[in-house]
């Protein structure tokens, strides 16, 4: 099965910290069956310069989450504690 996408946010940003642009691609597969592997049906493609960090098949909590942290990391220069 060939996944099928809706972006729901696709943001760049230039980043504060240093010379790089930090991308945030939030994506809903259409087609989402769910198994017991999965958490949800949404991909998240997290990148700052040639580094990509993926995140998929997760529910939309994990997913803006994870791009609210890589944002403060990333752009502002702020490492949130993880707990």
């Amino acid at each position: 099965m060939i996944p099928i996408f809706e972006t729901l946010e696709d943001i760049s940003v230039a980043s504060e910290i240093s010379d790089t642009t930090v991308t945030v691609r939030l994506r809903r597969q259409l087609n989402y069956q769910p198994s017991r592997f999965t958490s949800g049906p949404y991909w998240l493609d997290l990148r700052v310069g040639s580094v990509h960090k993926p995140y998929y098949c997760v529910n939309q909590q994990v997913a803006k989450e994870a791009a609210m942290r890589f944002m403060l990391e990333h752009v502002k220069g702020i490492a949130p504690l993880v707990h």
